[in-house]
């Protein structure tokens, strides 16, 4: 117990927890659940199906304030109180716990128990077992071991600090997902209308993939030219400078096929992100780029670069690439299909007027992220210091 923990009270896990096991007689008599790392979600919703058996009757019933966790993910994570469900059922292979009334606040204890030093004592309690993602849990050992506690209003006025930035995240990202219909639509009603359509290849002077050094027997450096890769383009597409790899310049020489310029587009064509793309901007070059992504340069007047970027990030290009990828070692899109995607020729001024549109849109999302990530932050910040007891809060 830490000098700031003078009050804490130090339990054992199994006197916060009693495993409970009532069981469903029909099948589906309540909502089926799932618990993974990021939460307790409705199958239905998350998976958006069920993935349960038809017959799930014998499934363990939950109830709103209960600990369910899975005993071969715990190590990464996968626990949770149940919040959002009066009452649920889960999958015989979890267990379920109730928590002790009148020593633990079911809205702390939801942080708590998802919080570093529980963390720590699930992977410590886990042995590697026949999977590499899969572990055995001791769980008698991990229920006799012991944590320090706050007095049961410290534990109250924690949950509300720690749920009222949950709630401000919540509704951020609601307001993100709005800004993103609103892009989808304004792009679909106005870049789907009737009017003439050219095939992406026809009005652009390359469209072809960047090269590896390592293929051409050259390394990467801890500084120099910007080397861009999947991973750095984000998926609000934009480009993260902080996950550039970097090469010297005479590698970039060498590399010349795959020079990046101002106002290119780089687009996914292999991988688990395929579609995924950005533009881009003076500031990222001088920039080379590798086998993953394709370099689409608009070559004549017909056509503004925005306005090409903007058409591949519509939904209608998306349905076209899952539509076209092939699943193999890993999902791809040739060259020759992105050639093919039937882009629309629209008057000049009207692809500017639609790309001005467009872009404030991205300006409000950026502003969106950059909200979420300072308090996704915070959140883990103070989640620390609050669930240790480096901070104490005022009763």
């Amino acid at each position: 117990m830490s000098e700031q923990q003078t009050d804490w009270r130090q339990v054992k896990i199994g006197e916060l927890l009693t495993e409970h096991s009532e069981r469903s007689i029909s099948s589906n008599q309540h909502e089926v659940l799932s618990v993974t790392k990021d939460g307790i979600f409705s199958q239905r919703e998350y998976f958006k199906k069920q993935i349960a058996s038809e017959d799930n009757s014998g499934y363990k019933v939950v109830k709103r304030g209960d600990v369910v966790f899975s005993a071969m993910n715990l190590w990464m994570g996968s626990i949770d109180v149940v919040k959002d469900q009066t009452i649920g059922i889960v999958s015989p292979a979890y267990i379920t716990m109730r928590p002790t009334e009148g020593l633990i606040d079911t809205g702390f204890l939801g942080y708590y128990l998802r919080g570093d030093e529980m963390r720590k004592k699930y992977v410590q309690h886990s042995q590697q077992g026949a999977s590499i993602v899969r572990r055995n849990l001791n769980k008698d050992d991990l229920l006799d071991d012991e944590v320090c506690i706050p007095p049961l209003p410290e534990q109250k006025k924690i949950a509300e600090i720690l749920s009222g930035i949950d709630n401000l995240i919540a509704s951020a990202k609601k307001q993100e997902a709005k800004n993103k219909d609103l892009a989808l639509s304004v792009a679909e009603s106005i870049l789907t209308s009737n009017c003439e359509r050219r095939r992406l290849g026809d009005a652009t002077t390359l469209i072809t993939k960047g090269t590896t050094p390592t293929s051409l027997g050259m390394s990467f450096s801890e500084q120099g030219i910007n080397f861009i890769k999947v991973e750095s383009i984000t998926s609000d597409g934009t480009i993260d400078p902080s996950k550039f790899s970097f090469i010297q310049t005479d590698v970039h020489d060498a590399l010349q096929r795959s020079q990046i310029k101002s106002k290119d587009i780089l687009f996914t064509i292999a991988g688990a992100t395929v579609g995924k793309l950005a533009m881009a901007e003076e500031h990222h070059l001088p920039a080379n780029t590798n086998q993953a992504l394709a370099i689409i340069r608009v070559k004549n007047e017909m056509l503004r670069p925005r306005f090409a970027y903007h058409w591949l990030k519509s939904g209608t290009i998306k349905t076209i690439v899952d539509q076209l990828q092939t699943v193999g070692a890993q999902p791809n899109v040739s060259l020759s299909q992105i050639s093919d995607f039937p882009v629309p020729i629209i008057p000049l001024d009207s692809q500017d007027y639609i790309c001005d549109k467009l872009d404030s849109i991205d300006r409000v999302a950026g502003s969106i992220c950059e909200k979420i990530f300072t308090m996704q932050r915070l959140r883990q910040s103070l989640s620390a210091d609050l669930l240790s007891g480096r901070k104490r809060v005022s009763i």
